[in-house]
């Protein structure tokens, strides 16, 4: 299992990532992570993967590894603590893919 974080909050990508953190989001700045598929496409995990949103999951529960960029930036946008407009994803299908978390982000996941 992978882990990325974004605001503070964990969200699980379940068979593998590489998870890179570009650049840090904060005051104004938007957060950008680089998503890697790593797994294999076939057996046990038959080039699947799931993201997760601080315990909440898309409607669509896995992607693809050779997933578009639209359909990823759809299943995080699906995720009702991030939501739509919230996030942009750039990249070739099959990725690596590059998710920009847009400040200010859904205020349903704020600390305060």
């Amino acid at each position: 299992m992978s882990l990325f974080t974004f605001d503070g909050f964990e969200t699980y990508a379940v068979p593998p990532l590489a998870i890179e953190r570009t650049t840090p989001g904060g005051a104004g700045v938007n957060e950008v992570q680089t998503l890697t598929y790593t797994g294999a496409v076939d057996g046990a995990a038959n080039g699947v993967f799931q993201l997760a949103y601080q315990g909440c999951f898309p409607a669509s529960l896995t992607a693809a590894y050779d997933s578009t960029a639209a359909v990823i930036q759809a299943m995080l946008e699906d995720i009702a603590r991030i939501g739509s407009g919230n996030v942009a994803v750039s990249g070739d299908a099959g990725g690596p893919w590059v998710v920009t978390f847009k400040v200010p982000c859904n205020t349903k996941h704020s600390r305060s």
